[in-house]
């Protein structure tokens, strides 16, 4: 990951500018994802605890490079290594934690490529995307399950938009990721599961293909 600019200031206001997230090995492109702005509005009273508390973050811009090699994807491949286990109960995880109460991702644009796309890379603009209470239970959540939750977002986002423009066998593979997702963010404190829930397939539906499911949302 790569960070260009940041300002915290001591109202509560902090931003984030030119916040990379590099492809794993084995994909062409550069970086994975690129949030233009990042701009939070922090609880004062909690900048200097270990957990942090959020009020709104909004993610602004943020460009989204959906690469394939196979059927497998960039975006499947970050999830998975998003999807680390936390501490063992009782124990408090390592470094600051956070509990965000609404997390809003602005005019997200997603590029698919894949040589298995005819007519070369597609790209489309996704909808708002809103999750409410991210990290709410005691110790909150770490920078990893945060950044898990925003790739589950955007993953989400791109599986309904792909309808139509990516072939269903890559769509498939990143669907399966966006429901394993939905189980390990079953076990933060989130009120936005049950919403997740109702946008992915489960692993059946998966299997046969997302077309259903999209019809269903």
């Amino acid at each position: 990951m790569h960070l260009k600019s940041a300002s915290i200031h001591l109202s509560g206001k902090a931003s984030l500018a030119g916040f990379d997230v590099g492809n794993p090995p084995g994909y062409a492109e550069p970086r994975a994802v690129r949030f233009d702005r990042v701009d939070a509005s922090v609880l004062p009273s909690t900048l200097f605890r270990k957990v942090l508390e959020v009020e709104e973050l909004r993610i602004v811009k943020p460009d989204v490079t959906l690469e394939f090699a196979g059927p497998k994807s960039n975006l499947s491949v970050l999830m998975d290594n998003a999807r680390r286990p936390g501490p063992p109960a009782g124990e408090e995880a390592p470094g600051r934690t956070f509990i965000i109460h609404k997390l809003t991702i602005e005019e997200a644009a997603v590029r698919f490529r894949s040589d298995l796309i005819p007519g070369g890379a597609k790209s489309v603009t996704l909808p708002t995307l809103t999750v409410e209470n991210v990290g709410t239970a005691e110790g909150g959540a770490t920078f990893g399950q945060v950044l898990g939750t925003i790739l589950q977002q955007l993953g989400t986002g791109a599986l309904k938009a792909g309808q139509g423009l990516v072939p269903t066998e890559l769509l498939n593979d990143l669907g399966s990721r966006v429901g394993e997702g939905v189980k390990t963010i079953e076990q933060l404190p989130s009120k936005s599961v049950e919403e997740l829930k109702k946008q992915v397939p489960d692993k059946n539906k998966v299997e046969k293909g997302v077309k259903d499911f999209l019809h269903q949302n």
